[in-house]
């Protein structure tokens, strides 16, 4: 199959395993993968040290974090416009996890409807508060990459265009 643009990485894209707890990290790194996570700087410290553990450089690793940002004209704001938006991504992720998980299993998935860690995660308020929390991530978090998700799922895309 034709992909257009070509991509820039050579051979390939780089592949990312998305993992959120120490057995799924495991794993990523077994199969020479990178990471990606919604999240913050615990669990990139945790796949870092793992790879230390294997005796593999964590430079050669690329690790990808994953935010939601929207910009309004108060955290406040913010948050009531993307709420809902955030509260049905995070179920949906949580089902799909569920779903997935061995049968038996007891651990409750990682991605979950929490209010207060979706909005703690999430990048909200004014244009200021954005810069500034922005700036703290990438001061903070030892990542190589960071995607920003300014769509969510439900969120009216007239209010992601003004927030854009």
């Amino acid at each position: 199959m034709r992909v257009l643009p070509t991509p820039v990485a050579k051979p390939h894209p780089e592949l990312l395993w998305g993992a959120g707890m120490p057995k799924g990290m495991k794993r990523a790194i077994k199969l020479d993968m990178s990471f990606a996570w919604v999240g913050g700087r615990r669990e990139i410290n945790i796949y870092r040290d793992m790879l230390k553990a294997e005796g593999k450089d964590p430079a050669k690793s690329s690790v990808v974090s994953n935010r939601a940002l929207y910009v309004a004209d108060s955290e406040e704001q913010a948050w009531d416009d993307t709420r809902d938006a955030l509260t049905y991504q995070a179920e949906l992720y949580g089902q799909w996890l569920r779903a997935a998980a061995p049968a038996g299993g007891t651990r409750e998935p990682i991605i979950r409807p929490d209010p207060e860690r979706l909005r703690r995660t999430s990048i909200l308020g004014t244009p200021a508060e954005v810069t500034a929390r922005l700036s703290e991530i990438i001061d903070t978090t030892p990542m190589t990459e960071l995607i920003i998700v300014c769509q969510l799922p439900g969120l009216d895309p007239a209010k992601a265009h003004r927030s854009l």
